[in-house]
């Protein structure tokens, strides 16, 4: 436990950015079409991207918002519905 909070104090100390904060403009935009059920396909068509690049940007989505998949994503906005990001 002690070595637990002594990385939470290390990484806080940091001023290391978590969840949405963490995210880039374009990870953004791929995190908000996700969570509105659009596939890779669809969000690479909409956004002028291939399918493997958006996956790469979904990848980095689910890391910096700690979720392990889309399910556990769309629970993750749900909860910070209300957190705004000014892309």
């Amino acid at each position: 436990q002690a070595t637990a909070e002594a990385l939470a104090t290390a990484v806080g100390s940091t001023g290391a950015k978590t969840g949405l904060e963490a995210l880039s403009h374009r990870e953004y935009q791929v995190y908000r079409l996700l969570t509105q059920g659009r596939t890779v396909s669809e969000i690479g068509a909409q956004l002028g991207l291939a399918a493997n690049t958006v996956s790469t940007y979904r990848a980095r989505v689910l890391e910096k918002t700690a979720t392990k998949n889309d399910v556990e994503l769309a629970l993750f906005a749900e909860r910070h519905a209300r957190t705004p990001k000014t892309p």
